[in-house]
C-alpha cells in the first residue's frame, strides 16, 4: 500500500461500546478508501486527508458526539457519507430499542408517567 499507514488507533474512547463503534467506523472507512483508491476514483493525497481528519475527531465521548463529528466529516467526503449513513441508522435503531426496553420496565412497575416521558424523548 505504498508504505502509507492510513489509520492507527491512538486515543481510547471512554467505554467498550464506543471503542467497538470507533473500530467499526475506522474499518468501514478504510475499506471504502481502499476501494476508491483501487478504482482510481480517489487520489492518494485525498485518502490521506480523509484519514487524518477522521483521526483528529477521536476520541468520541458519546454517540451524539460521534454522530455530530462523523456527520461533519461526511459533509466533506463521499467515503464518510456512506459510513455515516450506516452508523446513524444503526445508532437510531439501538436507541429506539433502548427506549422501548425502558418503557417496558416502567410499565411493568406500574410507572406509566415515566414510560410516557421516555416515549416522548425524556429519560
Amino acid at each position: 500500500m505504498n508504505g502509507i499507514v492510513f489509520m492507527t488507533q491512538t486515543n481510547q474512547p471512554p467505554n467498550d461500546e464506543l471503542k467497538v463503534l470507533e473500530q467499526t467506523i475506522e474499518k468501514e472507512l478504510l475499506d471504502l478508501i481502499l476501494l476508491h483508491l483501487e478504482s482510481g476514483s480517489l487520489e492518494l493525497e485525498k485518502a490521506q486527508e480523509i484519514s487524518k481528519e477522521y483521526l483528529a475527531l477521536l476520541p468520541f465521548h458519546d454517540k451524539a458526539e460521534l454522530l455530530k463529528k462523523l456527520g461533519s466529516l461526511s459533509d466533506k467526503y463521499q467515503e464518510a457519507q456512506e459510513v455515516y449513513a450506516k452508523v446513524a441508522g444503526d445508532v437510531e435503531k439501538e436507541d429506539a430499542a433502548e427506549r422501548v426496553e425502558q418503557m417496558s420496565q416502567h410499565i411493568k412497575t406500574g410507572n406509566i408517567e415515566e414510560a410516557l416521558k421516555v416515549a416522548k424523548g425524556g429519560e
